[in-house]
């Protein structure tokens, strides 16, 4: 089966494997697409890569030499209507590359061109069935370190336009609720946690997906760890409310 190519949302991450820290560099926005088509995973699989002392990751030249110089060619090589490169994962020494495809066969044939350049690294390729993307799925970012990462994108944007971080933005948070007992009862929470917003707005938008909206304002500077522990309260929270994050907004202050 096959697909038009697809925006990208490239998240990294940081997960523990088998008790050693990881670097997940994953295509988020795959995820739209997961489970429905390119039934079959192809990865790349190097090891001996060396650690830096006190942790699992290699040296940042062979980031630079070899990890970054193999991506963009397994990236060319899955850069087509019937396959998605998904990312890759670091750790301990090791590094796995993974390509979802409807023909693991021209891609293996593809991936053997380049392996013998990677000999040192005891390159080889594995194949297997995964039509749920059950690893894929493994190794997508939890809901609240995909925002940790999105508020760092966001905040570098805003800053890259001209605004003073350390002066106060007024910060808009959206979330859209299915039934109105939920968005009440999560407003009532966020009181009672002496939850520190601005003001609030509701909507109502009856006969569409989640048609009951909650809009916080929050001034804040524009620092990660403050909006990261925002955020992490209101995901908490959608969870428990069958909420939707859809994220926050800011204007330039200069």
């Amino acid at each position: 089966m096959k697909t038009s190519k697809s925006q990208h949302d490239w998240c990294l991450w940081f997960a523990w494997v088998e008790d050693k820290p990881a670097h997940v560099w994953v295509d988020c926005a795959a995820n739209t697409i997961a489970g429905k088509i390119m039934p079959f995973l192809v990865t790349v699989f190097l090891e001996n890569l060396g650690t830096e002392r006190h942790n699992s990751y290699p040296t940042e030249e062979i980031y630079y030499s070899v990890l970054y110089k193999i991506e963009a060619k397994i990236s060319k090589i899955a850069n087509n209507s019937y396959s998605r490169y998904i990312g890759r994962m670091v750790t301990n020494g090791k590094a796995t590359f993974g390509i979802y495809t409807d023909n693991y066969e021209d891609i293996e044939k593809k991936l053997n061109k380049i392996i013998p350049e990677y000999v040192l690294y005891h390159a080889r390729i594995y194949t297997r069935q995964d039509k749920n993307w059950k690893i894929y799925r493994n190794i997508f970012p939890p809901k609240k370190e995909k925002q940790k990462y999105d508020n760092s994108t966001l905040i570098k944007a805003v800053l890259h336009s001209g605004s003073n971080p350390q002066k106060e933005h007024h910060i808009d948070h959206a979330l859209f609720f299915d039934k109105k007992a939920d968005r009440d009862n999560y407003l009532k929470e966020l009181k009672k946690l002496k939850f520190l917003f601005e003001k609030y707005e509701i909507f109502d938008d009856p006969g569409t997906e989640n048609p009951f909206t909650l809009e916080l304002t929050i001034r804040s500077p524009l620092n990660n760890d403050l909006i990261d522990n925002v955020t992490n309260i209101l995901i908490d929270l959608a969870e428990k409310y069958n909420a939707v994050y859809d994220g926050w907004g800011t204007e330039i202050v200069k």
